[in-house]
This record gives structure tokens, sequence and C-alpha cells, in this order.
């Protein structure tokens, strides 16, 4: 944590850095990470509802998307 938030604040100026992270226990992340200021933009993508689950497994079902089994 310490290396990133160290690279982040750096002198340099980082025009067009982009950082991208997933977690699915938002909760854990450090708070020195989400101050103020050190992102323009934080996403949250909420989980799928059921009817988004059954569309997503609908389209790895779908044939020639599915590995044949030996």
């Amino acid at each position: 944590m310490s290396q990133i938030l160290t690279e982040m604040d750096g002198i340099e100026n980082l025009d067009g850095v982009f950082v991208i992270g997933a977690t699915n226990r938002i909760d854990l992340i450090d708070g020195a990470l989400l101050r103020p200021g050190r992102f323009d933009r934080i996403i949250e993508i909420p989980v799928p509802s059921v009817n988004s689950r059954r569309q997503i497994v609908k389209i790895h079902l779908k044939k020639g998307l599915l590995m044949k089994q030996p």
C-alpha cells in the first residue's frame, strides 16, 4: 500500500494515467487510498440480478462457446 500511495503522490504530474482495480470487499480498502482528491471517479458495479445472471449463463451456454468434455 505504501508503494502505490508513494507512486500516486509523486512530484511528477500524472496526466493520462489510469488506475484500474477491482474488489468484492470495498469495506476493506485502506482509507488512505480512497481519501478525497486521490481519484476523479470511483465506479461501483452492483451484483447482477437473478435475471441478469440467467442471461449471462445463457450467453455462455450457446453452441460453440462450450468446451467439449473428453
